[in-house]
């Protein structure tokens, strides 16, 4: 027996779960094919899961896997609350269910089955003097489909092995018992006996405890629903008046429908080799230099740029932000300026080159002589050490201030062992922590990181653009084993990234990324100037923005709506109306016969779906038709059929193999289809 689904990439670390998002479970009972089977699941804590098998009965409820055919069996849960968890299947071959099928086949050609009944009575009588098997977990006809509990273990019918199961055991058995060798009666009635409801729940245990299968599936982590579902919005708070003109901002983000307000680094910026405008060499006088050059006279990664406001403004911007819904991200970036404490207090946590000067960043054709990367592997082991601890304590810093959400700067660059360490101890001290992997690297690295415990990544996202590029994505970040690792959160543009879709392009172009974003993961984010279409690189093949805020201040008018908010507040209204958005692994390709119309479902266990259909092209209209056999299969309709269109607040009737489909962005980019009557103003 093993389990099939979920399992990480790497068959290590965690297996990802969102409290109140159902989990779907596969496992393959492999055995004598010609033998009825019995398996039981649940899921419990970790803690109780290293216990023996009688304490694990005592602690669990138990629900029957619902038999797929060919070795397959499957399970439902759903994760209560945030937590370490395990799933475990009991399983045996079904010794009573066999000699029941003999004798109703014995029965049935008109053969006497007088002694597969005093067999099977010889069997109960066995089994009711059996003190391990008095505590055998019962489970009524759940079928695999299990709901949360308070404790976190699966709940169907199920009856604890507590109170009086083991009496109640004893005496079902010995009633059974009783009835089968009453020669009196029939033997269909008998034999009718043994599939009623109590005897199927109590009665069909294994011949001995040894001979039931126990596993126990690989670990699960459950977290807050904002680790997989969230919508973030990137802003520098030195563009819009320090930690006060953020707060200023929450309201008009709120009605947008914003999650998360991410802030680029915070803290106090160095002067030696900052840099200026554009990524000048030589800052000119007032040039503010990059967040992300972090540390100088006033501190280090725990220190806040005094400009930006102090701790106690800090504060209530945290507290603020939570009173509208929204949380605050901080970015944590381990790298410093040549003016940090860290640098002279502590060398040895620098790479030194041959002539002596420390290594600053670089990433060819960029250069960053105004950032020194952090040695992570220093040569004396309690160096290493010191280091680690210290930048540990920069997340311990930030969750005492209120923050639990943490955007980590290229997680990739720094040793896979420290994040081994450092993710296991939040895991174990911080279980709130959330952590968002700014990976853009090689697809398994960025899986790894995800297997190890960062909650969420960045993706290729930004860089696919064709519609096969974009299907064949969406269909691999739906694969079981990528569930179970990685979550994605799609980015339509980043303070470094000014996407190829975006540069010099119209409205609709920024329009059509959002819509994409929005729709294919469950977390989106847009960096601030996103809903003003700011579209300008520094060249015209540079994902570099013109006059970038990472060098210098953006005053953007925010005193009337952009252009583009009116449409971001109806997309993260329609992912909120449709959990389907937050299943990751329900993301289907709809046959469209046009290669610039791409179309999907998302879709989710307890049957919410919604169907989108993009115009992939910003400048021209296109039409095509799309194949409405999954659409009919994932709403549950008949032939004919009506939808609602949540961007144009249009209706249509569908009826025949496809349907008619014509997008013209000057007006509308995008069709957000939900069933007629799923929509709040239906």
């Amino acid at each position: 027996m093993h389990q099939a689904v979920p399992r990480t990439l790497f068959r290590s670390g965690a297996v990802k779960a969102t409290a109140g998002i159902r989990l779907e479970f596969f496992f393959d009972l492999v055995g004598e094919p010609k033998l009825p089977r019995r398996a039981l699941f649940t899921v419990v804590s970790a803690t109780h899961a290293r216990t023996d098998s009688e304490a694990l009965f005592a602690v669990a409820e138990w629900a029957q896997l619902e038999e797929m055919g060919n070795d397959r069996y499957r399970a439902v849960w759903t994760p209560p609350t945030p937590g370490e968890y395990v799933p475990v299947v009991v399983a045996w071959m079904d010794e009573l269910g066999r000699l029941a099928e003999l004798a109703e086949r014995k029965r049935a050609i008109g053969e006497s089955c007088d002694l597969e009944l005093a067999d099977i009575a010889s069997l109960l009588r066995a089994q009711a003097a059996d003190d391990e098997l008095a505590r055998f977990p019962a489970a009524g006809s759940g079928h695999g489909s299990t709901h949360s509990s308070t404790h976190g273990s699966a709940q169907g019918s199920a009856l604890r092995p507590d109170g009086d199961l083991a009496g109640a055991r004893r005496r079902e058995l010995s009633r059974l018992a009783e009835l089968l060798e009453d020669a009196q009666l029939e033997p269909a009635a008998r034999l009718d006996a043994l599939e009623a409801p109590a005897a199927q729940q109590l009665a069909r245990l294994p011949v001995r405890l040894e001979v039931a299968t126990i596993a126990r599936g690989q670990a699960i982590r459950c977290e807050d629903r904002l680790a997989a579902v969230g919508a973030w919005y990137e802003l520098f708070p030195r563009s819009v008046g320090g930690f006060k003109g953020v707060a200023a901002q929450l309201g008009r983000l709120s009605s947008l429908g914003f999650d998360v307000v991410y802030l680029p680094p915070i803290h106090p910026i160095g002067v030696t080799k900052r840099k200026g405008r554009n990524n000048s060499l030589v800052a000119g006088a007032g040039d503010v230099g990059s967040p992300w050059a972090i540390g100088g006279a006033d501190g280090g990664h725990t220190a806040i740029d005094p400009s930006l406001g102090s701790a106690e403004d800090f504060a209530e911007l945290v507290e603020a932000a939570r009173s509208k819904g929204i949380e605050i991200a901080l970015d944590i970036a381990f790298q410093c300026s040549p003016d940090h404490p860290w640098v002279t207090e502590h060398p040895e946590w620098f790479n030194r080159r041959a002539d002596g000067s420390i290594a600053y960043a670089e990433n060819p054709p960029k250069k960053y002589q105004d950032v020194y990367p952090v040695n992570f592997q220093p040569a004396r082991e309690e160096d290493r050490k010191a280091l680690w601890e210290a930048a540990y304590g920069v997340f311990e810093h930030w969750l005492a201030a209120g923050v639990r959400i943490f955007r980590v700067d290229n997680p990739h660059t720094k040793p896979l062992p420290f994040w081994e360490w450092a993710c296991e101890r939040l895991r174990n001290e911080h279980p709130e922590a959330i952590l968002l992997a700014e990976a853009f690297t090689m697809p398994k690295l960025m899986y790894r990181l995800g297997e190890i415990g960062f909650s969420q990544s960045y993706t290729y996202f930004t860089w696919r653009v064709a519609k096969w590029e974009l299907e064949a994505y969406g269909a691999e970040l739906a694969s079981a084993e990528a569930v179970a690792t990685m979550r994605p959160n799609f980015w339509t543009n980043t303070p470094d990234i000014l996407a190829d879709p975006l540069r010099n392009g119209p409205l609709s172009a920024f329009a059509i990324r959002a819509t994409l974003a929005a729709t294919m993961a469950g977390s989106w984010g847009v960096y601030s100037g996103f809903e003003f279409g700011e579209n300008q690189p520094i060249t015209p093949d540079s994902e570099e923005y013109m006059d970038s805020e990472k060098y210098q201040l953006r005053h953007r008018d925010f005193s009337a709506p952009a252009p583009l908010d009116p449409y971001i507040a109806t997309l993260n209204s329609f992912r909120r109306a449709h959990p389907a958005i937050a299943n990751q692994a329900g993301f289907e390709v709809v046959g469209c016969d046009n290669d610039e119309i791409t179309a999907y479902l998302r879709t989710e266990p307890a049957g919410d779906a919604v169907l989108v259909v993009v115009n992939l092209s910003p400048r021209h209209a296109r039409e095509g038709s799309i194949d409405l056999g999954p659409v009919r299969r994932a709403f549950g309709t008949g032939a004919a059929f009506r939808v609602h269109d949540r961007v144009s607040g249009s209706t249509f009737s569908w009826s025949g193999e496809r349907a008619f489909i014509r997008l013209d962005p000057v007006a509308q980019v995008a069709h957000l289809i939900e069933p007629e009557g799923s929509g709040p103003e239906d």
